[in-house]
């Protein structure tokens, strides 16, 4: 599966200021080189990682526990087949 950094990369800066947003974070980098280093960090940070989870309905909370049982590491067919 790609990586959080690797999945947000493709997107200008405008896609990253929308994740940002609704993800309740202030993005102030000035392209999305920088961007996307600024917003995966955050996105990535323990505290604000349990409580936009926790928020997430139960069938969304156990694709997580699942991929995070096997490390972040699942066949992506078998992933989406299953979730």
């Amino acid at each position: 599966m790609p990586s959080l950094a690797q999945s947000l990369s493709p997107h200008d800066l405008g896609h990253l200021h929308i994740v940002a947003e609704l993800w309740g974070l202030d993005l102030e980098a000035p392209d999305a080189h920088q961007g996307l280093k600024e917003l995966t960090a955050a996105m990535l940070q323990p505290g604000l990682l349990l409580e936009i989870v926790s928020t997430l309905p139960p069938e969304s909370q156990q694709a997580l526990v699942h991929l995070a049982r096997h490390r972040g590491r699942l066949p992506w067919d078998a992933f989406t087949r299953k979730y």
